[in-house]
């Protein structure tokens, strides 16, 4: 995952056809989410790939909890390729951590 995927995440959760009605909710401080939800821009203004690895993030104001609301599990990021299989998506993540998932199984 690159920052680009990000990008691609949140302006996919922010675009009008998306119809998402916890964007403005969880995303809402970032600048240009509302303009971009209401459809008056094509891009979240305040988002930024400097590099491969780091987001630069221009939220409406300080705001100690941001951190908290982009760590709820909607705001889970996925690359182009993997958001065609949205509901599957938990299954095949595509993390940045230390651990990868080798096997799912479904107790259901």
């Amino acid at each position: 995952m690159v920052a680009q995927d990000v990008i691609y995440s949140w302006e996919r959760a922010a675009a009008p056809a998306t119809q998402s009605d916890t964007v403005l909710t969880y995303l809402g401080d970032i600048v240009g989410v509302a303009e971009m939800h209401s459809g008056k821009a094509q891009h979240i203004s305040g988002l930024k790939a400097l590099d491969d690895h780091t987001l630069q993030v221009t939220i409406d104001a300080a705001k100690p909890y941001f951190l908290f609301k982009i760590n709820v599990t909607g705001r889970f990021c996925a690359g182009p390729e993997k958001c065609g299989i949205r509901l599957e998506l938990y299954r095949t993540p595509n993390g940045t951590g230390p651990y990868k998932l080798v096997r799912w199984d479904s107790f259901s």
